[in-house]
């Protein structure tokens, strides 16, 4: 296993348990509300690390503009099936961690948060020659920033369906 996707298994680990952190510490909203903000730092630094910081410097600007040509050709290839989920899950933790953290933001402005940091990453891996930076990656982080919002949503509505039971 090599270290993105352990670091991925890590990350998806994070996403099934902070429903259960959420549920443990509803009944202390001030501890609830610091600890989200500590571990959306910890995870946007973790997403950062493994998405820039942790990679090898290139001798060229790699750059693919196409949209969707690796879902296209995910279809005969593992190996890109698996950087798409992995991509997806990496950006799930952000959406529902952004909207626990700040509750008044819409669903699409977390959306919007969660493109512009995928966009950030992508800018920076072209400029300083870190990897392929390309549009799927984009489409993919943010379709995972949308499930994490989707989760956050679903959390809180199970948690207001037991409070009112």
């Amino acid at each position: 296993m090599d270290k993105v996707t352990a670091y991925s298994f890590l990350i998806l680990a994070m996403v099934l348990t902070l429903p259960v952190i959420s549920h443990m510490l509803r009944k202390r909203p001030t501890a609830l509300k610091y600890t989200n903000y500590i571990i959306l730092a910890v995870y946007i630094f973790a997403n950062l690390y493994l998405t820039i910081l942790s990679r090898p410097t290139r001798i060229y600007h790699h750059m693919e503009l196409t949209p969707f040509w690796s879902y296209a050709a995910a279809m005969k290839r593992a190996d890109l099936r698996e950087e798409i989920l992995l991509n997806i899950i990496l950006y799930i933790p952000f959406g529902y961690l952004t909207h626990y953290a700040f509750p008044k933001l819409k669903w699409w402005m977390v959306l919007c948060l969660g493109f512009l940091l995928s966009g950030f990453t992508e800018t920076v891996q072209l400029f300083f020659k870190l990897g392929l930076c390309e549009v799927d990656d984009l489409i993919s982080n943010t379709l995972g920033t949308l499930a994490g919002v989707g989760l956050y949503k679903a959390y809180k509505r199970l948690a207001a369906e037991s409070a009112s039971e």
